[in-house]
């Protein structure tokens, strides 16, 4: 039977991963947004009508936040090598689990973006 401390430690490695990934996404949609807006503004690369505009600006920003699976591997292998170290199993589970939901949401929204985008190119 598992100890409340081991609960609470994977419940908080839980919240604490989801905070990590609320940072990482505002992060990668500012980013995002700033190659939109380069490309857009600047290069004038983009068509200038307005729904293929706000197409190009959401597929750029999708593909970006889908692509958080990926990312998480900067910030969540070191954090669990912490965990070990610290002995804090319980956060380490928590952490574990949270990237593996992570990473399947977001292969979902990867598959998704890709085929609205496949779906919205046919004539």
């Amino acid at each position: 039977m598992l100890s409340w401390s081991r609960i609470r430690g994977v419940l908080l490695g839980i919240v604490l991963t989801l905070a990590c990934h609320l940072i990482a996404i505002s992060t990668v949609v500012l980013v995002s947004s700033l190659i939109y807006g380069i490309l857009y503004i600047h290069l004038n690369l983009l068509p200038f009508n307005e729904h293929e505009n706000f197409f190009y600006g959401f597929l750029i920003t999708a593909l970006a936040v889908s692509g958080v699976g990926l990312y998480q591997v900067l910030y969540i292998l070191p954090l669990r090598r912490w965990c070990r170290h610290q002995r804090h199993y319980g956060l380490r589970q928590g952490v574990g689990i949270a990237a593996i939901v992570t990473t399947a949401v977001s292969v979902y929204g990867f598959i998704y973006v890709l085929w609205y985008w496949y779906t919205a190119s046919l004539p």
